[in-house]
């Protein structure tokens, strides 16, 4: 199952030691005063770059609002991501109107909305810095609010850091929160099998869910301790989104 990258994969340096760069970034770059000082952001309601992707990143706070409007599911690979699912098909976001806008009345993802930017890792440092995907549509000289005035941020950057510190914090949290499940053994790999509406069957396959018996048989130490955390409510809002299946599938054609 596709999902979306890490949030801070890309780095300064050549492209022989860059690592992939992360879902929907093209050709990121650190954002600077001098090269960016002419960029503008224009308004985002259009997202014509999530279109092919069947899930995406969700980050801990997330949970609460996204288990209304999408199955929340666990990568298998290591280490263990959160992911919203968007589409059955395998590079298909069902949330991804024609025209680019999003599905009216759902809920748009913070790892959709926060782009063009992302946090990075500067190359031989673990200090992380905002970058942009300079070859990102919002991106323009012409037109929106400057990213730099007079050599220094804008109110615009520093709400975008702001954001996008934010999110990168949640993330964590929700990587936190996944290595617990894991290091439980509450996860289990599971399929999705689905009636579409035209009467044809597809499953969905390569995704881990939380084990509900494994769950409640985790001991009291255990439970009292995630209910420090706040991470229960995590664990009911990913068991409740199982029913967003149904939901997921009536929308597909």
């Amino acid at each position: 199952m596709s999902g979306g990258g890490n949030g801070h994969e890309a780095t300064r340096g050549g492209a022989a030691d860059r690592p992939p760069a992360p879902q929907f970034y093209r050709e990121p770059v650190i954002l600077d005063a001098v090269a960016h000082a002419r960029l503008r952001l224009k308004p985002q309601q259009r997202f014509p770059f999530a279109a092919d992707t069947n899930s995406i990143v969700l980050a801990a706070d997330e949970f609460y609002v996204a288990q209304a409007h999408y199955p929340i599911v666990f990568t298998l690979a290591d280490p263990v991501s959160a992911l919203a699912v968007v589409g059955l098909g395998a590079a298909r976001n069902l949330f991804v109107n024609d025209d680019g806008t999003w599905r009216e009345g759902s809920y748009v993802p913070a790892y959709v909305r926060r782009y063009p930017f992302v946090m990075v890792e500067n190359a031989g440092s673990d200090n992380l810095t905002l970058a942009i995907d300079q070859a990102a549509e919002a991106l323009s000289v012409l037109e929106g609010e400057l990213l730099f005035i007079a050599g220094r941020p804008s109110p615009t950057t520093q709400r975008v850091l702001d954001f996008c510190a934010a999110f990168q914090r949640q993330t964590d949290a929700a990587r936190q929160f996944a290595a617990a499940l894991v290091e439980h053994d509450i996860l289990i790999e599971n399929q999705a099998q689905l009636n579409l509406p035209s009467g044809a069957a597809t499953a969905l396959s390569g995704f881990q869910v939380i084990d509900e018996a494994r769950f409640n048989a985790l001991p009291d130490e255990v439970i009292n301790d995630w209910r420090r955390r706040g991470w229960l409510g995590l664990v009911y809002a990913q068991l409740m989104s199982m029913l967003r299946w149904d939901a997921l599938a009536r929308i597909a054609v």
